[in-house]
C-alpha cells in the first residue's frame, strides 16, 4: 500500500480496478484508504483504455508494460500453494 501512495505522490495516475467489478474496487480502495484517479473493472478492454505503465495484482496478468504479482499474505506460508 505505501507503494501506491508513493507512486500518488509522484503525480503517477493511480487505477484501482478488480475482476470482481468496479464496487468491488471502489469498496476496497474506499476501505484500505487507497489513493486513485480511477476505479475501474480489469480486463483486456480496460488495460486498451487506460495503458498502464505498471501493474500489481494477486494473479499473474499481463495487462501493463510491467506485471507485478503481488502475493497475498495467506499463501505466502502455504505448503501447498504453487509460485
Amino acid at each position: 500500500i505505501w507503494l501506491l501512495y508513493w507512486f500518488h505522490k509522484r503525480g503517477d495516475r493511480i487505477i484501482i480496478w478488480s475482476g470482481g467489478g468496479k464496487e468491488y474496487a471502489k469498496h476496497w480502495a474506499d476501505k484500505l484508504g487507497l489513493p486513485y484517479d480511477i476505479i475501474s473493472n480489469k480486463g483486456r478492454a480496460e488495460a486498451e483504455l487506460y495503458k498502464p505503465d505498471i501493474t500489481f495484482d494477486d494473479e499473474i496478468i499481463d495487462l501493463g508494460k510491467i506485471n507485478y504479482r503481488i502475493e497475498h499474505p495467506i499463501t505466502l506460508n502455504d505448503p501447498q500453494h504453487k509460485y
